[in-house]
């Protein structure tokens, strides 16, 4: 069996494990702990599953065995540096791991560190909601989520250490919220934009609307063919992995007006807004995503848009998980269950559909 299905085959037996480790649990206090419990198993899980797999699994592995065994030949840390001239946190741990142990430790290592956010993140949020467990299983039952742990592990990372970011620049710990930030940022650059999208969600206060007006407007820009790669400043920046993308082999990947992409993101933030209330953490989130999928509609024309898709898919089960906040327990329950079940299933026929490419970097 390929190893792909064999994770979402463990993975539809651990949502229906969760689910009716939740429905025996009859009190809040014990929903919650059977939630952290479940939280911490699964990412257990996950380490070990993707930290184990045969060398053959993932288009990308390749790429990053050699980055193990290169690292080794440097003497110094900075002489590493100097030559990966970036994504530094991912380098720090390529560049240790390749003197304290062996290519499956090395996978290991980076699925941990990439399950840590994961972990922190949704721990956060049990606080607040016994059944985030859902909300986890949620986010692992997205087409993107195994690429996240075996191909476009430095994407993986960034995300994975984002997600704390956001929980702790809404709660205004500041200090916490860098840290993560800055981990973030040195996983892969790339992170910048959701980074950007942040900061002005928290501080400029704009109503919805704007950010809806702005989606159109993006909405509008990418079907007449005008994006990122339409303004020329954007190169000034220098940012390598963008202009990687921008300036990659086109034949090797569709690249226009994605439908697929768009219909995908668009169904959703329907959902969304017939989902919304007066939560401050359901609006801040809401924005991330349409400020997230605006940027991704840009990056229709770039090849590999979406390395910048994952960015606004990874919300996806956040703001739906956060959208029934003031439903009574029982039916935030139940809807959360059969959201699970139904994302699991919408996420295999569109991966089945879309089967989006990866590249060797």
């Amino acid at each position: 069996m390929d190893y792909y299905d064999l994770f979402n085959w463990i993975l539809i037996g651990c949502i229906i494990l969760s689910c009716l480790a939740l429905m025996v649990s009859q009190k809040s206090y014990e929903e919650n702990v059977v939630s952290k419990v479940l939280i911490l198993s699964f990412c257990l899980l996950s380490i070990f599953y993707w930290g184990v797999r045969p060398s053959s699994v993932g288009t990308d592995t390749g790429y990053y065995i050699r980055r193990f065994n290169f690292a080794i030949s440097y003497s110094s840390l900075g002489d590493y540096f100097n030559y990966i001239s970036g994504d530094y946190f991912f380098g720090f741990i390529v560049y240790y791991i390749s003197r304290l142990g062996s290519v499956t430790f090395y996978f290991i290592s980076i699925a941990f560190f990439t399950m840590l956010g994961f972990y922190v993140f949704f721990m956060k949020l049990a606080k607040y909601h016994t059944h985030a467990i859902l909300a986890l299983l949620m986010v692992a039952s997205m087409f993107s989520f195994p690429g996240m742990l075996s191909n476009i592990i430095r994407n993986g990372l960034a995300i994975s250490f984002f997600l704390p970011c956001t929980y702790y620049t809404l709660q205004k710990d500041y200090k916490y919220a860098v840290l993560w930030g800055v981990a973030s940022i040195l996983s892969h650059e790339s992170i910048l934009l959701p980074i950007i999208g942040l900061l002005v969600i928290h501080f400029v206060r704009l109503p919805l609307k704007y950010y809806l007006l702005g989606y159109l407007a993006c909405s509008l820009m990418a079907f007449a063919n005008i994006g990122l790669h339409s303004f020329s400043f954007i190169f000034d920046f220098d940012i390598e992995k963008l202009n990687h993308y921008m300036n990659a082999e086109i034949d090797i990947y569709k690249v226009g007006f994605r439908l697929d992409f768009y219909l995908f993101n668009t169904l959703f933030l329907l959902v969304f807004l017939a989902l919304r209330n007066s939560s401050i953490a359901f609006d801040r989130y809401l924005k991330l995503y349409i400020f997230l999928s605006s940027v991704f509609f840009l990056c229709f024309h770039i090849p590999f848009s979406d390395r910048f898709g994952i960015y606004s898919w990874v919300f996806i089960p956040i703001v739906l998980f956060l959208g029934t906040e003031h439903y009574n327990p029982k039916f935030r329950f139940a809807f959360s269950t059969l959201a699970t079940f139904m994302l699991y299933f919408i996420n295999q026929l569109v991966f089945m559909y879309m089967n989006v490419p990866t590249p060797d970097n």
